[in-house]
């Protein structure tokens, strides 16, 4: 028999030769078909339910055989291309349009026009306050000279029973007293002779207009000391009294009598408000008046008298 002679066996393709060849076709035929390429947007309340895709006719391509068969063989060979789907693209449903703001319109302020019938109403007068007066201020000045005695004798006349006598047998020294005055060294005493007055006078006090006395006061320091048993009676009595046009006045405060205290050998100040009195007329002297009896002797020690009064002018 003849041989035949043998059909040439076409070299094969290389790997690289293969996918050369193949992916132009692939790219082809998936650009043609729908689903292939990059999925299309759509609502998820639109899509159709997932059906395999047919391909029409008209976009069925038929690869040469050498080239199906390289792509075939090495489909394994291949490596995997892993598309990444592209953002989609969202379409406006229909074009925004701007909507012009409102103009602001101005709004014309009104023209108040004066009132041809209105009267102005007229304008207060301040009423000036009243202009403070200063009060003038007080003046005191003491009325007795020499009420403190630390001039000894001077100024001072004593009466015992009518009898003018000696001033010193009265004022004396704190050797001659033999105990502390109440200030100073000097200080009187009248007492001690039965059923005698003895009267220390002050010569005329100093003169104050009555109309401009505020305040005045008089006061004096005694102690009493009485030698025999206390029976609660008034036997022996020390006053001072004030000497005017109208007569005599004692004040209540400073009538004092041998039984006042019980509390020999110690100095008390006693004290009244003459104001009044002092306002109702002017006084002339001061006296310390002394009244004994012919029981008990006693003793009355006195010292500071004073008569201070206050004026103010004006």
């Amino acid at each position: 028999m003849n041989a035949r002679a043998p059909r040439p066996v076409p070299a094969p393709l290389s790997v690289a030769r293969r996918i050369a060849v193949a992916a132009p076709l692939f790219l082809a035929l998936a650009a043609t078909v729908p689903g292939l390429g990059a999925p299309a947007y759509r609502p998820a309340a639109a899509q159709a339910p997932t059906q395999a895709p047919t391909l029409p006719a008209q976009h069925r391509v038929l690869l040469p055989w050498s080239a199906r068969s390289a792509v075939l063989a090495d489909a394994d060979s291949v490596p995997t291309a892993h598309a990444t789907d592209a953002p989609p693209t969202l379409v406006p449903s229909h074009t925004a349009t701007a909507t012009p703001e409102p103009t602001a319109t101005s709004i014309a302020t009104p023209t108040v026009e004066p009132n041809r019938h209105a009267t102005s109403a007229p304008t207060p007068t301040a009423t000036p306050l009243p202009t403070a007066t200063a009060t003038p201020p007080l003046r005191c000045q003491e009325l007795v000279t020499n009420g403190d005695f630390e001039a000894g004798a001077k100024r001072w006349s004593l009466i015992i029973t009518s009898t003018r006598q000696q001033a010193a047998r009265s004022i004396q020294n704190a050797t001659r007293l033999g105990f502390q005055p109440h200030s100073g060294t000097y200080a009187a005493w009248l007492g001690a002779l039965a059923d005698s007055t003895m009267d220390l006078q002050s010569d005329p006090l100093v003169h104050v207009d009555p109309a401009r006395i505020v305040s005045a006061t008089l006061s004096a320091a005694v102690v009493i000391v009485k030698n025999g048993v206390r029976n609660r009676r008034a036997d022996d009595t020390f006053a001072i009294v004030l000497e005017g046009p109208g007569g005599e006045t004692r004040p209540e405060s400073l009538r004092l009598h041998d039984e006042s205290w019980d509390d020999p050998w110690k100095w008390h100040v006693r004290q009244a408000d003459v104001t009044n009195l002092l306002q109702r007329g002017a006084f002339t002297r001061l006296h310390a008046r002394v009244q004994t009896d012919a029981s008990d002797e006693t003793w009355f020690y006195f010292d500071d008298i004073s008569l201070r009064a206050c004026t103010q002018d004006g």
